[in-house]
């Protein structure tokens, strides 16, 4: 499995002219869960350092891995052992180490449900707590990953994200999204009240002040108009904001009691609609001048309330029609809310600079970006960047003067800018909010496969793949992108490949690819996988005596 590491035993073989391993056992690196993951790659030999709020920590390991096939893969078997140590050391506990052999040594069994329990005591060690932790089954071993927590206090922010706000604005010198975490330049709250997941990104997710139930604090923010006052938006605006994890939010969460308990074995991935609680909220400050939380290397800050039924439509956007003439610029009230617009047109202005960006016409080869900015009253500027991590295909699907639906946070925007708006405000898209106004979608591009014994999807030693699209001829502007490693090619935009032309393949193969083309949405995605059926290799065992 892609990212785990393994010790494998085994008899030497021979294949292809070269020496193998015909394995007969194997154990994996235990993946650490505490109770949401630590770090999916944490290798042996690495000393992983965390940050945590919690009094108590629970830790189990993670049996089994479901690949992007949809596959699910067994980590460990019946059997296996955890073994670990709990210390305080500042450095990591080796292999070697004699303490493996005395009753510093402790074990559970994973695939039984037991886990690991760090406490208050632990945790509250002048050096932080350190686990050592490896897999045993049968005689292997697996290498040792070694994990330290260091306890931060934090400040606690009982009611609203708006207390929240209120205490970081007091801070000076607010650090930048970017810097490191720690107790230096950093002040940590610990929010104990109750929100609502209303986004989620890779790296950020949207949250609004709830009450543990899901009601909103508030009646006037089930009023979808866009003739809320400017008291109605800011007390929107301030029960929002935007929480920001280098290490994404792909990641389950552990479900608790009211009474903060952890309710074992229901680790879930975080999702919209959620009510969390207990989890830290760093004040920092984003690129474009915005408060934003950070919760980079928190292992045990979002808990998923059990239990909570929140109704899916309870907050919706402020919706407008760029066609109406009523339309008002955005103020400092409408910062942080989120918009639909629909029936939206789009001007590009070029940022000129060295190098070339992709897909930039002929005459404009100095211009390395573009600026996107919305039509209508104030000409705030639209985000296709990081922050709600828009389509990444935008500057190719934009067509002049084409109408458009969006839908956005309004932030605060910090840049040079573009002549003829006003510049302070920017819509920062929601990720598959960009959609089209009567425009026809391409159809998916067919997959063919020709060759020596190329039949139903099989082929015996190498055949020739053809990628057809009757958009991608008829159009100038159309391409077919695809991949050969399965990734998705609308997603992967470091393994997609232009078709040019039919190619070969000699071995099994996942061709996905999809048809782009300007001023419309892509095509849908063709899947489709190729299997090579020849067996041309020899294995001459050489047995050790026995």
């Amino acid at each position: 499995i892609d990212g785990v590491q393994y010790r494998i035993a085994g008899y030497v073989g021979y294949a292809d002219g070269a020496p193998v391993i015909l394995p007969r056992a194997y154990v994996a690196a235990p993946l650490l869960r505490a109770p949401n993951p630590i770090n999916d790659e944490a290798m042996p030999d690495q000393l992983i350092e965390m940050n945590v709020i919690s009094n108590e920590l629970e830790l189990s390991v993670r049996s089994s891995i479901t690949t992007a096939d949809g596959i699910e893969h067994q980590l460990i078997t019946e059997g296996t052992k955890l073994q670990y140590i709990l210390c305080d050391d500042i450095e990591a506990v080796t292999e070697n180490d004699s303490r493996w052999n005395t009753t510093d040594a402790k074990s559970i069994e994973p695939l039984k449900g037991e886990t690991v329990t760090i406490t208050s005591d632990e945790l509250e060690s002048e050096n932080g707590c350190t686990i050592a932790a490896r897999l045993a089954a049968g005689t292997m071993r697996s290498g040792v990953v070694t994990v330290r927590f260091n306890k931060i206090e934090a400040t606690p922010i009982a009611n609203s994200i708006a207390e929240f706000k209120e205490a970081a604005n007091q801070l000076t010198d607010l650090p930048a999204l970017s810097d490191p975490i720690d107790d230096e330049t950093h002040t940590f709250y610990q929010y104990t009240g109750y929100a609502r997941v209303r986004e989620i990104t890779p790296n950020y997710i949207y949250i609004r002040t709830t009450d543990k139930d899901g009601n909103l604090l508030d009646d006037v923010d089930t009023d979808d108009s866009k003739d809320l006052d400017k008291d109605a938006k800011q007390n929107r605006s301030d029960n929002s904001i935007l929480i920001y994890n280098e290490n994404g939010w792909n990641q389950d969460v552990v479900s608790v009691k009211e009474d903060g308990t952890i309710v074992s074995g229901t680790r879930a991935p975080l999702q919209v609609g959620d009510i969390i609680t207990n989890f830290a909220l760093i004040p920092t400050q984003s690129g474009f001048g915005n408060l934003v939380a950070n919760a980079t290397d928190f292992i045990r800050t979002f808990r998923r309330l059990d239990g909570v039924t929140v109704k899916p439509n309870t907050v919706k956007p402020v919706e407008l029609n760029a066609q109406d003439n009523n339309v008002p610029a955005f103020t400092e009230a409408d910062r942080m809310l989120r918009y639909s617009i629909k029936n939206v047109t789009i001007s590009r202005t070029a940022n000129n600079g060295a190098g070339i960006q992709r897909d930039v016409p002929a005459d404009d080869q100095d211009v390395i970006s573009y600026t996107y900015t919305l039509n209508i009253p104030g000409k705030p500027i639209l985000d296709n960047g990081s922050v709600f991590d828009a389509n990444p295909d935008l500057d190719v699907m934009y067509s002049e003067n084409q109408p458009f639906n969006l839908e956005g946070v309004v932030m605060l925007y910090k840049g040079d800018i573009p002549e003829g708006q006003d510049g302070r405000y920017m819509l920062a898209l929601k990720p598959e909010s960009f959609e089209f106004s009567n425009v026809a979608t391409p159809r998916a591009p067919r997959i063919t496969l020709s060759g020596v014994g190329a039949k139903d999807g099989s082929f015996v030693t190498k055949a020739t793949v053809t990628l057809e699209s009757t958009t991608a001829e008829n159009s100038e502007n159309a391409v077919i992108l695809y991949t050969k490693d399965g990734s998705d090619p609308r997603l992967s935009s470091s393994k997609r490949i232009t078709y040019t032309g039919p190619f070969e393949i000699d071995a099994n193969t996942v061709i996905k690819a999809y048809v782009r083309s300007n001023g419309t949405p892509n095509s849908e995605l063709a899947d489709t996988l190729f299997t090579r059926t020849a067996v041309d290799t020899r294995y001459i065992m050489n047995f050790i005596s026995q």
